[in-house]
């Protein structure tokens, strides 16, 4: 749910919300930037 991924404020992302946002941005580039190595971005996913 999307309530994991925010802090207690509601406001702000929270570590897992960040490397989410980072993952997916990673994903993004690596379709849109053809020849763009997979491990040009490596981001680890925060421990719970």
């Amino acid at each position: 749910p999307a309530q994991t991924l925010v802090a207690l404020d509601g406001l702000h992302a929270n570590e897992l919300g960040v490397w989410l946002l980072l993952h997916r941005l990673d994903q993004l580039i690596e379709v849109k930037l053809p020849g763009t190595p997979r491990d040009a971005l490596v981001f680890r996913r925060p421990t719970p």
